[in-house]
């Protein structure tokens, strides 16, 4: 049988010889380099990209056994300013950039100015690095040490606490009793008080609470800085307690009482009939006579009872003389019989 043989086409270019295909290339030649040129004519421009992460790098201090101290949130962060083709920086994030700062001079405990070095994450970016808002951070770097300290309180008054003689306070109270600090070593063994301090007009005629302002001191009451402080101190307060001194009827309560004498109760009288005290001037006006406190009637027999009570068991203000004596006379009648 006999295999016939296709013909071979063979490559023809004259079609690129035809005027039509000869425009179409040629406008389509003439589009791209308008635009390579346009592109490269469009001039560049900054802007600023806001809140880039400080990074840290923490191998030397953390092979010392150290931590970083008084680093805010604020110093965390940095605002950089790129330049760049208006097309190529409208777009750039906080994450294509990177701002490091360097720690290797860390060789002991103390306050180190690190210096922050901004560049592009990507080392092809088509922009660069003109400018950033903070060129260096501060760092406490030490052996981390805690302490827990009482906290004192100190009332700044420009005149008189107290509005006059009628009125009494007690010590101020602080809304944290105690608090932890924690901080460089260096730093915390110099701790010697915890203050919150607060400030008033004076003239008082009620209980006041303020906002207080905490500080830590040492020994020569320098500020010692560096530490972390809770965050709760921020809202500490402090209370001047403020008492108006009045005169009281006084009166005893009987506990334990038969039904009988709940209808026909014993005559009470008692020597003296008042007591000088003061009070909180926002109870004054609900607060009619001051209990002694409780007397056991099973403890009375029938007839006159006499019985000493003293100011120390009154829990609604402060008497005056807390040792002061009554002299509580019952008349207990007999229960008539049935």
């Amino acid at each position: 049988m006999e295999v016939r043989k296709m013909p071979k086409k063979s490559f023809s270019a004259s079609f690129l010889y035809d005027d039509k295909v000869l425009i179409i290339v040629s406008l389509f030649l003439a589009f791209i380099i308008w635009v390579i040129l346009a592109l490269s004519q469009i001039p560049e421009t900054e802007t600023v990209i806001e809140h880039v992460k400080v990074q840290i790098d923490t191998t030397v201090p953390s092979q010392l056994g150290y931590e970083a101290f008084d680093l805010t949130d604020d110093e965390m962060y940095v605002d950089v300013t790129v330049k760049g083709k208006r097309y190529v920086i409208g777009s750039i994030e906080a994450d294509d950039i990177v701002v490091t700062a360097s720690t290797g001079n860390v060789d002991s405990p103390g306050l180190y100015n690190l210096q922050l070095v901004a560049a592009p994450k990507n080392d092809s970016a088509e922009f660069e690095i003109k400018d950033k808002t903070r060129d260096v951070i501060d760092i406490y770097y030490d052996v981390p040490k805690d302490i827990e300290i009482p906290i004192e309180v100190k009332v700044i008054c420009d005149k008189e606490l107290l509005y006059s003689n009628d009125y009494i306070t007690t010590d101020p109270i602080a809304s944290i009793k105690k608090i932890k600090i924690v901080g460089p070593a260096t730093e915390v063994t110099k701790i010697n008080r915890a203050v919150a301090t607060v400030n008033t007009e004076g003239r008082l005629r009620e209980t006041k609470i303020l906002d207080a302002a905490f500080t830590i001191m040492d020994a020569y009451g320098a500020e010692v800085k560096y530490c972390n402080i809770p965050a709760a101190v921020k809202n500490m307060t402090v209370t001047i307690p403020v008492y108006k001194n009045i005169t009281l009827p006084v009166t005893a309560e009987l506990a334990n009482v038969p039904t009988y004498y709940l209808e026909n109760p014993p005559k009470i009288l008692i020597s003296p009939s008042t007591i000088n005290i003061a009070v909180d001037t926002k109870k004054i006006d609900d607060l009619k006579e001051v209990s002694l406190g409780n007397i056991d009637f099973e403890d009375l027999k029938v007839g006159i009872n006499t019985l000493r009570l003293d100011a120390s068991k009154i829990n609604v203000g402060l008497p005056a003389n807390p040792k002061q004596e009554f002299l509580v006379s019952i008349d207990v009648e007999p229960e008539p019989k049935k």
